[in-house]
């Protein structure tokens, strides 16, 4: 924390005790701890609001880059018909329900 180590915390501690006395200085420290908190929560929110934006951007041109291939029939985030659509008839052997459908269930688990 910018290279300050336990000994200079406490010489600034002694150094605000002496200088605010001892009535000023928690509410001193409370409206610190207030500011901080305020500061944290609007850097968050304008981190999330650049997430929120770059996030529209990346599925715009997602969009514009399957409408130019000629996918965009297929369901936006559909990755099962993208594999269907990418492997043609003979796809689809990862499936769940491919693998589902070759079990043998007609044996019974011994007791």
């Amino acid at each position: 924390m910018f290279g300050i180590g336990l000994p200079e915390l406490l010489l600034i501690l002694a150094l605000g005790l002496i200088v605010l006395g001892p009535d000023k200085l928690p509410q001193l420290a409370r409206q610190i701890a207030e500011y901080m908190g305020k500061l944290k929560r609007a850097s968050e929110e304008l981190k999330s609001q650049f997430d929120i934006e770059s996030l529209e951007k990346n599925i715009k041109q997602e969009t514009d880059a399957r409408s130019e291939s000629g996918r965009s029939d297929l369901v936006d985030g559909d990755s099962l018909s993208e594999r269907k659509a990418r492997d043609g008839p003979k796809g689809g052997k990862d499936d769940i329900q491919t693998k589902e459908q070759k079990k043998d269930y007609s044996k019974s688990p011994p007791l």
